[in-house]
């Protein structure tokens, strides 16, 4: 679903990112050392740190770029994080479960007064089908807390469950390729990831992978390396500044 605003179009990606699309060509970017921090329209811009309505949901703007396809612009609070693709997947089910695609923003691994656990935010809807979601959330074993910061954001706390807790230090840890083959089946389960793709490369350690990076990076890997980038813990830590 999306907005039209005369001759552009908005339109929800998903709970982090919005596209602007149509006469593109009459935007104005402007741009600071390469990176482009504002929009200008014909009677209003739309500048880095600003919120504007989507469907009358509200999007905090961190970013701005012009899409590979180079026909519209896309505009986030955040991206995806590692917590979302390595940390979630221990509470079981699936993206669709989760709602991944529509209302889940991102997962963390520390909020407010709450450490080392797994924290879900996600867009607050007035859905029945949402309402029922949440509930059935406050049902899992290891939830602990729930808090809206704002009327439109919604937070789940959860203990990590204790089978995952030597995969959880690993992950911290950026241990990728020592989790255990249970929870490795677990993360590939749970997105529906290829064996071929880019989560496996990196949970086995692919051979290929390691020579990419090694080109790419300038740099010589010895064996056995891990093939992903450590957590930024910022990243993984909630911010509300970053969302509200």
């Amino acid at each position: 679903m999306g907005i039209k605003c005369k001759q552009y179009l908005f339109t929800q990606k998903d709970a982090r990112s919005f596209t602007i699309t149509g006469n593109i060509e009459d935007i104005d970017p402007v741009k600071v050392e390469g990176k482009i921090v504002a929009l200008n329209f014909e009677n209003y811009s739309l500048s880095i740190g600003d919120t504007t309505p989507v469907n009358k949901v509200p999007y905090k703007i961190n970013s701005i770029s012009l899409t590979s396809k180079v026909d519209s612009y896309e505009l986030s609070s955040a991206k995806l994080n590692k917590s979302s693709l390595f940390i979630l997947p221990m509470l079981g089910g699936t993206r669709n479960l989760f709602m991944f695609d529509s209302l889940f923003v991102n997962a963390f691994i520390e909020i407010n007064e709450y450490n080392n656990c797994i924290c879900l935010l996600y867009r607050f809807s007035g859905d029945p089908l949402f309402l029922k979601f949440e509930q059935a959330l406050k049902q899992f074993r290891t939830f602990k807390d729930t808090f809206d910061p704002s009327p439109h954001f919604v937070t789940f706390v959860f203990d990590i469950p204790t089978k995952y807790k030597e995969d959880y230090a690993n992950y911290i840890a950026g241990k990728y390729s020592k989790f255990s083959p249970e929870f490795k089946s677990k993360i590939m389960e749970f997105h529906s990831f290829n064996i071929y793709g880019e989560m496996a490369q990196i949970l086995f350690q692919d051979e290929k992978r390691r020579k990419r990076l090694e080109e790419d990076l300038g740099v010589e890997l010895p064996k056995g390396s891990e093939l992903f980038s450590i957590i930024d813990k910022e990243e993984e830590t909630f911010n509300p500044k970053i969302y509200i």
